[in-house]
């Protein structure tokens, strides 16, 4: 079965815990996540998170576009994929609609959401004491630079590219709940 699963949304959503236990439950699931992608290719990986600056937008636009490579060789072997990035910005989500409407594949959207703003905070705490690569976001003040830069998929941007949307909040629901239905 090919299909490509993008999810969306801010760090600390529960984006990663959701690849990883689709990868769980799933055997045929590949998850690709750009910040893999940025350690595999030298890219430096810039706690700079404000993409005002150009040469971070610059570094996390070369990392999208990786992923995209990357995921057109795993689909091409009728692999379910899973990108696992942010996409809070609107170009870098119509490179994936671009994608799948030039190869044909399906695509999923779940938007990914953490609400509680307190378990934001003792998220960023855990990071704080963490070494995993994926918690270099570790400060409200970077969390919340993301959050005011996050370009929201719309109403038009739904009917435009016709997306299926999932919306998935890992602190009230089951985590297969609905997701492909």
């Amino acid at each position: 079965m090919k299909l490509l699963i993008m999810l969306q949304g801010l760090p600390l959503s529960g984006k990663s815990t959701l690849a990883a236990k689709l990868k769980e439950q799933f055997p045929e699931v590949t998850v690709l996540k750009t910040t893999n992608i940025r350690e595999l290719s030298k890219i430096p990986s810039s706690r700079d998170f404000d993409e005002t600056n150009l040469e971070t937008k610059k570094q996390k636009d070369e990392s999208y576009k990786i992923l995209l490579d990357q995921a057109k060789l795993f689909l091409n072997q009728e692999r379910i994929v899973v990108l696992d990035a942010t996409f809070h910005q609107l170009h870098r989500r119509v490179w994936v609609y671009e994608f799948v409407k030039q190869y044909r594949i399906p695509l999923l959207v779940i938007k990914c959401a953490l609400k509680n703003q307190k378990g934001i905070q003792e998220l960023l705490l855990k990071r704080r004491q963490s070494q995993e690569r994926d918690d270099v976001l570790n400060t409200y003040e970077m969390y919340h630079m993301m959050k005011k830069q996050l370009q929201k998929i719309t109403k038009e941007e739904i009917q435009q590219y016709q997306l299926n949307i999932k919306n998935y909040n890992w602190e009230k629901e089951n985590i297969f709940t609905d997701i492909f239905l």
